[in-house]
């Protein structure tokens, strides 16, 4: 299944209106009526819902719980773009390496309109281990 581009810019606004951080896993925890006015928490309440804790002042806590809340499904989305998009151009890229002469064109690959060569940049965007196979 692909990543539709309104799906993709959805992941995009939310990730667009969450603060800027920092973000990490043992920042420590700040309830209601600490001294941080910039970092919200979130706790789950009895029914195993999210619940937030804006931290005094906090100007976007609720699109940071908004973006805690999709980021399993948002994630697992990309991953499996990414995974797709890599099958895809291994198989559509010639892995033999690129040679350019004095004008910039890939003798390869009979590119020379951009100034690298598609196929070296599809092969730069595969990991290593793609890119021998």
């Amino acid at each position: 299944m692909a990543l539709t581009d309104a799906r993709l810019a959805e992941i995009r606004a939310r990730r667009a209106a969450t603060t800027p951080g920092p973000w990490a896993i043992d920042a420590p925890y700040y309830w209601p009526g600490d001294d941080d006015p910039h970092v919200s928490s979130v706790a789950v309440d009895a029914d195993c819902m999210p619940v937030l804790l804006p931290a005094p002042g906090a100007q976007r806590g609720e699109a940071d719980l908004a973006f805690a809340v999709h980021a399993h499904h948002d994630v697992t989305d990309l991953v499996v773009e990414v995974e797709q998009l890599r099958e895809l151009i291994a198989a559509l890229t010639d892995p033999d390496p690129c040679a350019y002469d004095h004008h910039g064109s890939c003798q390869t690959h009979g590119q020379g309109s951009d100034p690298y060569c598609a196929h070296g940049r599809a092969q730069a965007l595969l990991p290593p281990e793609a890119r021998d196979a």
